[in-house]
């Protein structure tokens, strides 16, 4: 997207197109955490909280980073799901984890929570797809660059809680305030009550689990990993409807919520 905002890598349009590209994916973030509230029922009471959560304010700090316009995609294909559009999401879920790779985890959990509640295997394509696109993609940038982005995987993922204890020696003030905003957003998502956004937390709570030390040791590490839940969290921070009580749960198809009237 750089590439061709740039008119195919000028170096002079490189450095305004990568903050035309932060700008916009800042501000589509802030209206798809607004769809994500919609689509559960209710409106979110602050939005633009989200631009506060340590992988967004990473991104004013180091403008190109793709975690923003990531999360973005995520939360679209979310919405799109949440709306029945099946081809929307499986597209929306394979540009977002082509951006990063984490958002995979936000189709797995959905994906998960059909086949174990529903036996529900057509909406395998929401992982199979993504991945599939992830997969072929890495193919072509190691036939380009002769190596992957993934190459140092191994480092940044441990046995269950290892890493998480390994980094707090190395603590500040920052990442004690990252963390802080990390939990307040996965205590807040689950109390919105909605099966798949309580699936999406225990996925990220799970792979949190199993982050390595060199992760879990910064604020803007662990930060990045936890913008989409970051975002279930303010989203999930609302006003209800008038007219309309919190969201109960998701109809047999998993794509429109059921909503309890009041009146």
């Amino acid at each position: 997207m750089t590439w061709a905002l740039s008119l195919g890598g000028r170096r002079p349009l490189l450095a305004p197109a990568i903050l035309v590209l932060a700008a916009a994916s800042a501000g589509a973030l802030t209206v798809a955490v607004a769809l994500v509230a919609r689509s559960l029922g209710w409106t979110a009471r602050a939005p633009w909280l989200i631009l506060f959560a340590p992988g967004a304010l990473l991104a004013v700090w180091n403008p190109g980073l793709t975690e923003v316009l990531a999360t973005t995609l995520a939360l679209a294909g979310f919405v799109a799901h949440r709306r029945g559009r099946a081809g929307w999401a499986v597209l929306l879920f394979s540009l977002a984890v082509l951006s990063r790779e984490t958002t995979f985890l936000i189709p797995a959990a959905l994906v998960a929570g059909d086949v174990i509640t529903h036996r529900r295997w057509r909406s395998l394509s929401l992982v199979a797809v993504p991945a599939a696109c992830y997969v072929a993609w890495s193919q072509v940038v190691q036939q380009l660059l002769g190596h992957t982005s993934g190459a140092g995987g191994a480092r940044q993922l441990s046995l269950p809680g290892v890493g998480f204890v390994g980094a707090i020696p190395f603590w500040g003030p920052l990442e004690l305030a990252g963390l802080l905003v990390v939990l307040v957003s996965a205590v807040v998502a689950w109390r919105s009550g909605d099966r798949e956004v309580r699936l999406v937390v225990l996925a990220f709570v799970a792979f949190a689990s199993v982050m390595g030390t060199i992760v879990w040791s910064e604020w803007w590490g662990f930060g990045r990993v936890f913008l989409p839940l970051a975002a279930f969290g303010v989203a999930s921070f609302r006003t209800d409807d008038r007219g309309a009580g919190v969201c109960t749960a998701t109809s047999e198809t998993g794509a429109v919520p059921e909503v309890a009237l009041n009146r």
